[in-house]
């Protein structure tokens, strides 16, 4: 049996590894990287609200790196449990993170800030081992 980390440490290595080759790897390389530090200097609310912004209203595949890693956030922290996805706060059925964190109560707010550091722990270590090689191998 996988301990929770084992699990977050999966999710991110899935979205890093798929997102690697991609053209913005660099930009998305920088967001993972700085993510975590704006999360502990602003809240979780606050860090989420900017990388909506940066997306603008684009869906889909046309998804800036910023959108992207927005619905990754909200895919690991929104939803029914699985067991690949153990750590998920918000239950109720909508999907919406940044929605179910404005309405949500405190205590969930402060669970699921605790779970996405964890998950962004994650996601930086493989970002740094993976989007810094590609941005630095596709800019020379």
């Amino acid at each position: 049996m996988r301990t929770n980390d084992q699990k977050r440490a999966a999710f991110a290595l899935r979205f890093i590894q798929c997102n690697r080759n991609k053209e913005d790897a660099s930009r998305l390389s920088t967001l993972v990287m700085k993510t975590p530090l704006q999360v502990l200097q602003h809240g979780l609310g606050q860090s989420l609200a900017f990388l909506i912004a940066d997306n603008g209203p684009v869906t889909g595949s046309d998804m800036k790196p910023s959108g992207r890693f927005y619905k990754e956030l909200e895919t690991w922290l929104c939803g029914e449990k699985e067991p690949d996805k153990p750590c998920r706060i918000y239950r109720d059925g909508e999907s919406d993170l940044i929605k179910q964190l404005m309405e949500g109560n405190r205590s969930q707010y402060m669970q699921a800030q605790r779970e996405a550091i964890a998950l962004l722990v994650w996601m930086k270590k493989f970002a740094e081992a993976w989007l810094a090689g590609e941005a630095s191998a596709g800019g020379s």
